[in-house]
């Protein structure tokens, strides 16, 4: 069994769901600093959010 770094395990799934366009960006992130890190999880909690009550609605 091969062992992978997260990013390739990452970059694999998201080959194989057609969506390699996210994994950039994802690898992208590695880098960022501690307050961008932030904006980015507040971000993804906004948009959790919208599409949980969007979802409520249906």
């Amino acid at each position: 069994m091969e062992i992978l770094s997260l990013d390739d395990r990452l970059r694999q799934y998201l080959l194989k769901n057609g969506n390699l366009e996210g994994c950039d960006k994802v690898v992208d992130n590695v880098n960022l600093k501690p307050y961008e890190i932030k904006d980015s999880i507040t971000s993804l909690q906004t948009s959790a959010e919208e599409i949980t009550s969007q979802l409520n609605v249906i």
